[in-house]
């Protein structure tokens, strides 16, 4: 299953963290670190270990169990603004984003 999603090979670089700073977890989509940020309250997601590469504090920025879509939209322009530059991770996730066919109302 892995060899069918580019990158899946590779260490999850979506990082977890709680309000207290313990390292939770990581994974390899924006959207399943939005998921999983809304059970940590004040607990922020980053791309990479270090603070400076936090893109979501989960209560500061929102919450993202509201909408996993903003936060992700958030977490994906933040990610351009601290530098870090990965054209196919932004792509992936915005791909895998879109609503299928089936989900809209009316088709």
């Amino acid at each position: 299953m892995n060899a069918r999603r580019p990158g899946r090979n590779r260490t999850p670089q979506w990082k977890i963290f709680t309000a207290a700073g313990v390292y939770m977890g990581s994974l390899h989509d924006a959207t399943d670190a939005a998921i999983l940020i809304a059970n940590y309250d004040g607990g922020s997601v980053r791309y990479g270990h270090e603070k400076k590469d936090t893109v979501w504090t989960q209560g500061v920025d929102g919450d993202a169990g509201e909408s996993f879509d903003t936060a992700v939209e958030l977490m994906l322009e933040r990610l351009s603004k601290i530098g870090i530059e990965r054209r196919a991770i932004v792509e992936a996730t915005t791909e895998r984003m879109k609503k299928p066919d089936w989900w809209k109302p009316g088709v």
